[in-house]
């Protein structure tokens, strides 16, 4: 018995197997590596930029990370 696939709206659909799942060539493959890697950079950067925008004390408040990374030494003792 074949598999029945349908599409969001309900409706039974056919799909071509060769054409869904045909190999992608090198410079597709590169093409969608570069495509998600701009993206997510662009995403750290929205996401960074926004952080310091909205918290401007943010530069101030690294002393604080200082002080715990020297605590932890200071308990493992290294």
């Amino acid at each position: 018995m074949q598999e029945m696939r349908f599409e969001a709206f309900g409706e039974p659909v056919k799909y071509d197997e060769s054409r869904v799942a045909a190999p992608q060539g090198p410079v597709s493959s590169w093409l969608t590596f570069a495509g998600t890697s701009l993206f997510w950079s662009l995403v750290a950067v929205i996401v960074v930029a926004r952080a310091v925008y909205f918290v401007p004390d943010l530069p101030g408040k690294f002393w604080q990370l200082e002080a715990l990374g020297r605590s932890a030494l200071t308990v493992f003792g290294t």
